[in-house]
């Protein structure tokens, strides 16, 4: 189902998105303004730390590893856009950051499946969430209150927007800093797929009682969201196993980052 664009800015929102994104990932231009700031971007914090994941835990702790990830081109999960005067978060902060593989390839076998970013301090009040199909059509934008949130937020793609098994589909997660000078956001960027589930890993995934070990039967295949997002089910009964999966992609940084009940779309 695609997401109804009526008043007039939004179509004009749509055709600059598209014309943004036909060299793999650029920045988004997500109002009807052209914005010089976007081309030449704007040096935000370093990324977590990526160093060597723990590969031992101590007795009664469980672990859980993904698996290092092939490169695609130049992967990046560090904020982008805004100008070079102006930034809405704390630059003592970790920067805004999607949870994510290190190549920022999301692998899915669910139709809706639930996207995780850590949101730090910042002064915007409201963030954007734009999902584009391997077409460059937008498929579902949303907005969504912030109100002085500061840790790990998720957000699901919502039923009426189903992806397409197979299919790529860009995504944008948008912190507007400023609604009245959009060329002020920041933003993260993804890529997210839709994969089948082979016979042997749903046989698998049948058998299996033990939820931990189905995020690992996940976690082999390779499949990310299924994999954290099972994980982060079990932060509460079992919060070392999350604290090792976030830091085998690396992101040691924000693993003890709170999670945070906010952000509940407006469609």
């Amino acid at each position: 189902m695609i997401w109804q664009q009526t008043p007039t800015y939004l179509a004009v929102l749509t055709t600059m998105l598209s014309a943004a994104l036909v060299n793999d990932l650029t920045a988004p231009r997500l109002l009807a303004q052209s914005y010089p700031h976007h081309e030449v971007g704007l040096q935000f914090p370093a990324p977590p730390e990526r160093g060597s994941p723990s590969k031992t835990l101590g007795a009664g702790t469980h672990m859980i590893e993904f698996p290092r990830v092939p490169e695609r081109g130049k992967p990046t999960r560090t904020a982008g856009g805004g100008s070079r005067s102006y930034s809405c978060t704390d630059n003592g902060d970790i920067p805004l950051t999607p949870i994510v593989p290190a190549n920022n390839l999301v692998k899915t076998v669910a139709a809706n499946p639930t996207l995780f970013w850590y949101v730090p301090k910042t002064k915007a009040s409201e963030a954007e969430f734009v999902l584009i199909d391997d077409q460059d059509q937008e498929v579902y934008l949303t907005s969504l209150s912030l109100d002085n949130t500061n840790g790990i937020v998720q957000l699901s793609v919502p039923k009426t927007v189903p992806l397409t098994m197979g299919k790529e589909y860009k995504w944008f997660f948008v912190l507007v800093c400023d609604p009245q000078e959009r060329s002020r956001d920041q933003w993260v960027k993804g890529i997210l797929q839709r994969t089948e589930l082979s016979p042997e890993l749903a046989l698998n995934l049948e058998q299996e009682q033990n939820t931990l070990e189905k995020a690992k039967l996940y976690a082999d295949a390779m499949i990310w969201q299924e994999t954290v997002t099972t994980v982060a089910q079990l932060r509460d009964s079992q919060p070392q196993a999350w604290v090792d999966l976030i830091k085998s992609v690396e992101l040691e940084a924000i693993a003890n980052k709170p999670f945070v009940n906010c952000c509940t779309p407006n469609n």
